[in-house]
């Protein structure tokens, strides 16, 4: 059989995917979208596997249904989790938690089509200390770096850096605080004042980095062989002269042609992880070196696209269309 279908596997709301999924309509192709968080509720599983064929079968739920035969391509966006029954006791909720996630997750795995990206690699590529290693190995200027949770080698790391530290998460930048509601954490300086507080750093895991003088910001998005850069003017604002994502109102963006050896770099280093698709953010400093800071390997592109004319979302569908024929890698 053909593979003639787009799935987007996203959560319910997700801007980027409806823009996305709306172009792939007027092109005439077939796309279904659907989030995890729909399973086993709202969203049923039906798989058969033969020795003829392999998996066939379909996935559906009240507004469409998917043939696992037909799918050419998956992009992997931001789903949710499992919703299972909150009522069950523990021990079965976390048992159903992990067969929900082998059974249907394992289905989706075993689907013979090109995923962007699979969430296999995503997970591998989102640790820092492991890009920040990457990067090195592959030739990239990287900020002096500390992960501890030891007061003493913070104070250390403190002195050794004249004071101009920063800290950063390791993980997300966020924590929820009941319902919808979330606090956000930003890169930040580490000010004297919160030596005197050293000893909570025992907590767990920190990290922080030299602060880097900036020129400018790149945001470098790379969609299989396609390299998009785009420079951020995070210095022209107190406000974002430290974490861009701040205030985006002060920003000014324009597009940035990189020299070849650092387009080549952003795709070994993608490439390094088994991405098609992966968002780096890179320092311009004022005596012109390019400093690798992270890979985000399901970053944010659409509003830079807004902003500058980019055909990102018509790059990345061009993607999906090709499936496994596509050019990821050169």
């Amino acid at each position: 059989m053909s593979k003639t279908t787009i799935a987007v596997l996203t959560q319910a709301h997700d801007p980027t995917a409806d823009h996305l999924v709306s172009l792939i309509a007027k092109r005439g192709i077939s796309v279904s979208r659907f989030d995890t968080s729909e399973f086993p509720f709202r969203l049923t599983l039906e798989a058969h596997c033969a020795l003829e064929m392999g998996w066939s079968g379909q996935i559906h739920n009240v507004q469409d249904t998917l043939c696992l035969q037909e799918i050419k391509s998956i992009w992997y966006r931001r789903p949710t989790h499992y919703s299972l029954n909150e009522q069950l006791p523990d021990p079965y909720r976390h048992f159903a938690d992990g067969e929900a996630s082998k059974g249907f997750g394992g289905i989706l795995r075993s689907l013979d089509c090109l995923w962007i990206s699979h969430p296999d690699m995503l997970r591998a590529a989102s640790y820092k200390p492991v890009q920040l290693q990457c990067a090195r190995t592959l030739g990239w200027k990287i900020p002096r770096t500390l992960i501890t949770n030891d007061p003493a080698a913070f104070l250390q790391f403190y002195e050794t850096c004249q004071g101009k530290v920063i800290c950063k998460t390791l993980n997300n930048g966020f924590i929820a605080v009941g319902g919808d509601a979330y606090h956000a954490i930003y890169t930040s300086v580490v000010p004297p004042e919160l030596l005197h507080y050293a000893e909570n750093i025992r907590h767990t895991a920190h990290l922080f980095q030299e602060l880097i003088p900036k020129k400018i910001e790149l945001r470098v998005t790379v969609m299989g062989t396609t390299v998009f850069a785009v420079a951020i003017f995070s210095q022209a604002s107190e406000r974002t002269r430290i974490d861009w994502r701040k205030y985006y109102p002060d920003l000014r963006y324009c597009i940035y042609a990189l020299p070849e050896t650092i387009t080549q770099q952003c795709l070994a280093l993608v490439r390094h992880f088994h991405l098609v698709y992966g968002t780096i953010d890179l320092i311009l400093t004022p005596g012109g070196e390019y400093v690798f800071l992270e890979l985000n390997p399901g970053g944010q592109y659409l509003w830079l696209e807004q902003q500058t004319g980019l055909p990102m979302t018509d790059t990345l569908i061009d993607l999906l269309i090709a499936g496994k024929d596509a050019e990821v890698y050169g």
